[in-house]
């Protein structure tokens, strides 16, 4: 199991820097098509605020579905949860199960 780990955090690792990459380089900077500058980073959520971080930037996903901004921010979010399940609750099957949300945000953000 722990290869597995390590295949699908180096595979995250991976979407990231494309995603990241694919961003800057976008038209506007990535961001959904206009030219206004990008958000500025918020504050890292800790482990007991990841729930609630989930709910809130899910349903803005959910709202504004073409937002570049949005869809990285979710995708962040989803790992952080999903080194929580692992670092904290030694649940790997959870681990997967935010990894593969993480990686879907940051495909569909790409």
């Amino acid at each position: 199991m722990q290869r597995i780990v390590r295949i699908a955090s180096r595979a995250l690792a991976g979407a990231v820097a494309l995603v990241l990459v694919g961003a800057a380089c976008a038209p506007g900077g990535g961001s959904s098509g206009s030219s206004a500058p990008r958000a500025q980073p918020q504050r890292v959520p800790v482990a007991e605020d990841l729930p609630a971080e989930r709910a809130r930037l899910e349903d803005q996903a959910r709202r504004s579905p073409r937002s570049v901004d949005a869809r990285v921010a979710l995708g962040e979010v989803y790992y952080r949860s999903a080194r929580d399940a692992l670092d904290r609750e030694r649940d790997e099957d959870r681990y997967l199960e935010f990894l593969a949300l993480s990686v879907e945000e940051f495909v569909a953000a790409g």
